[in-house]
């Protein structure tokens, strides 16, 4: 589970709320709420790209590009966070931004 300690809101998938601009795309929104653990809040961080000095362990370490996974039991296959810059077509629902 991942918190932000500056807002208190923990990082849930909401695949309730599907994204039209994109062939297939949920958001992600935060809770103020302790969840739990659950399928919609349980995320995987995994390395980023490969780079040249990576180790042989999956140890991910400061500096390193990280990729934040969805909960395999959320949906048929991994769906991986993504953002992009607000635009018309992209900006956060309710606060437009």
């Amino acid at each position: 589970m991942l918190k932000n300690a500056l807002t208190n809101g923990w990082l849930v998938f909401d695949m309730s709320d599907r994204i039209t601009a994109h062939d297939e795309a949920y958001a992600v929104t935060t809770s103020g709420k302790a969840v739990g653990a659950c399928a919609r809040s349980i995320v995987h961080l995994m390395r980023g790209t490969a780079s040249t000095t990576a180790s042989a362990d999956d140890l991910i370490r400061y500096g390193q590009e990280v990729r934040i996974q969805s909960n395999e039991h959320i949906c048929n296959k991994p769906l991986y966070l993504s953002s992009q810059p607000i635009s018309p077509l992209a900006f956060a629902r309710f606060s437009r931004n």
